[in-house]
């Protein structure tokens, strides 16, 4: 009976692993937000690219000294609870605006280990859509930056790109976005958004292709972002508890 209990332990163990991301799902702010670009209001939220200014949007909020209602603007429900993000960015590399976030980890990476990264996003109906999503796992705040007709492009050498051959474009429900990930050590970030190596082989020469209206003049794409998880695959078993005979 004791050897049955410690094998069911140990399965559920490492069945068990514990999201790693601070607030990943945005529920906690520091202030509600009142208007667009106030990313920083949501806890462990950072803005690496102060050229730009990433929204942060929280339903428990509304009516809340709301200067300008982005709520009706977008018109969407969260994913999970009632916290959400949006980034925009233009596809073009030569005008290319690109808004980032960076996330906070509870713990550091360990080397060699597998980590899965999971999130949430949605389309908003500015016309735009785009095919990949990057994501880096850093241990910094600040990064090497390129500016390019005024614009300035994150410009990293560690990217993970997460691409869908038939792009992004669910504009109705949010759609899961996964890729797993080996830890090199010490990363305690999450940066997202395009990166400039990214920009530079991703083509927009045939950009009908990436158009849900056919009318559309402006070539920005603007996504919802929810629902970040980051946790140990196949994590090692805890230490068994002592069953009493």
């Amino acid at each position: 009976m004791r050897k049955i209990i410690f094998i069911f332990l140990t399965i559920v163990s490492s069945l068990y692993s514990q999201n790693i991301i601070k607030n990943g799902d945005f529920e906690e702010f520091i202030e509600c937000p009142t208007n667009l670009g106030q990313v920083s209001r949501c806890k462990y939220l950072f803005n690496p690219n102060f050229f730009t200014s990433p929204d942060y949007f929280n339903y428990n909020c509304l009516g809340y000294k709301v200067t300008y209602n982005p709520y009706k603007l977008f018109e969407i429900n969260a994913q999970s609870g009632y916290g959400y993000i949006g980034l925009g960015s233009r596809t073009e590399l030569a005008y290319s605006y690109q808004e980032y976030v960076l996330l906070e980890l509870d713990s550091i990476l360990e080397t060699n280990k597998k980590y899965k990264l999971t999130f949430f996003v949605k389309l908003n109906k500015l016309k735009y859509y785009q095919n990949v999503f990057d994501v880096v796992f850093t241990d910094k705040k600040e990064f090497k930056k390129r500016v390019i007709k005024g614009y300035s492009i994150i410009d990293e050498t560690q990217v993970v790109s997460i691409h869908k051959k038939d792009g992004y474009k669910n504009y109705t429900d949010w759609e899961e976005v996964s890729v797993e990930y080996t830890g090199k050590g010490n990363e305690s970030y999450i940066l997202v958004g395009l990166n400039y190596k990214t920009l530079r082989k991703f083509s927009y020469n045939n950009k009908r292709k990436f158009l849900l209206d056919k009318n559309c003049v402006d070539d920005v794409c603007y996504y919802f972002f929810d629902n970040f998880s980051l946790i140990e695959v196949n994590p090692s078993p805890s230490p068994s508890t002592e069953i009493p005979r």
